[in-house]
């Protein structure tokens, strides 16, 4: 899959020029284990890195965006691995989906987030908000996000707590469980149906090489 003319759609996402677009951008997450850069677009189904055009670093935020949208994929790639899609717009209607394996660290922070969202009682899907994340920098380096709302980061305690404690047992099909079942609550809030879709063409063309486990 080729995309083209990837800086206009990142401008229009990091506050930059904005240029109309008529395409979708999938990016992958971690996917380059020894790079800086977080996410990562395809190119004949080759990685590569997204970085902000300003500055030429890897890019980690993504302003005045909402989320409408929010699946599980399977079957993807060599390993028949499940995938978490996580899929933003911008106020000129321009989407993002962000896949990342259902049980790392990435999506554990995105479902957490999303979660808060849900039960703050003060927020919405249609409230905009910044998307954040960063590699980390020991072990394996797996990628950490967070949500913010008028510079508040946006978390679910409950949902917090039951993931550390599945991290610390090492429950790797709970973790899976967990993040499933608040992504069937969440598909259901967003968009009045929830998800358990299968694999999309776009992503069974993708390579095997996806983000560690990380839990």
């Amino acid at each position: 899959m080729t995309i083209a003319n990837p800086v206009s759609i990142l401008a229009e996402f990091t506050g930059g020029l904005s240029a109309p677009v008529d395409y979708d951008l999938l990016i992958g997450v971690g996917v380059t284990k020894d790079s800086d850069a977080v996410f990562f677009r395809y190119e004949d189904s080759k990685p590569i890195a997204l970085v902000n055009p300003a500055t030429g670093k890897p890019l980690q935020t993504f302003k005045n965006v909402t989320c409408y949208g929010i699946e599980l994929v399977h079957d993807i790639g060599t390993f028949k691995a499940t995938k978490l899609n996580f899929k933003l717009q911008n106020t000129e209607g321009s989407k993002l989906c962000f896949t990342s394996g259902v049980e790392t660290m990435w999506s554990q922070a995105v479902v957490t987030a999303l979660m808060g969202i849900m039960g703050s009682g003060m927020y919405d899907f249609n409230t905009p908000f910044t998307f954040w994340s960063k590699r980390g920098d020991q072990g394996m380096r797996p990628s950490f996000a967070n949500i913010y709302i008028d510079g508040e980061r946006v978390s679910d305690n409950h949902m917090y707590e039951q993931l550390r404690d599945l991290r610390s047992d090492r429950d790797k099909e709970g973790i899976i469980r967990s993040v499933t079942d608040a992504v069937q609550i969440l598909s259901a809030e967003i968009s009045g149906v929830p998800t358990e879709v299968t694999v999309l063409n776009d992503l069974r063309a993708l390579p095997a090489h996806t983000e560690e486990e990380n839990f």
